[in-house]
């Protein structure tokens, strides 16, 4: 689904601003009301392994009554942690893996970023979420909970 809009370039960062504000109190309350069901214990490695993904294409589309699947890593091994958004809300990590680094990111999780300073390995449940842009497709890790 797409949408479009215009608006005056003077607007643009109040705009911007404002609809990160209102997009992070939404999550909050989707997160606070929603309980995280893991599926399996499955490692951010093995995730990214030759043909994995292209099992978990096969699930889509994810909504109502198809969930997309949520897993959990209890060996994660975390690089990198950046704070991101209006106040730091957010958090963007970057994962250690076997055969390459991979990136990540978790919404209203920036309070936990001291925590993962002091942990470089630690516990996170996740689930994977494909970015299409153009005529590429990537997959990325979308912190749930640490």
């Amino acid at each position: 689904m797409a949408a479009g809009m215009s608006l005056f370039e003077e607007n643009l960062e109040l705009f911007k601003s404002r609809f990160s504000e209102i997009l992070a109190e939404e999550m909050l309350k989707r997160e606070k009301s929603e309980k995280f069901i893991v599926d399996a214990e499955f490692s951010i490695d093995q995730l990214f392994e030759e043909g994995v993904v292209e099992q978990l294409q096969m699930l889509e589309p994810f909504g109502v009554g198809n969930k997309r699947p949520v897993f959990s890593d209890s060996n994660t091994s975390i690089y990198n942690c950046q704070s991101f958004g209006h106040n730091g809300d957010h958090l963007r990590l970057f994962f250690r893996c076997r055969y390459s680094n991979r990136q990540g990111v978790g919404f209203n999780l920036g309070h936990r970023r001291d925590l993962l300073r002091e942990q470089a390995v630690c516990r996170v449940i996740y689930s994977p979420v494909m970015n299409r842009y153009k005529n590429s497709v990537t997959w990325k890790v979308r912190l749930l909970d640490i």
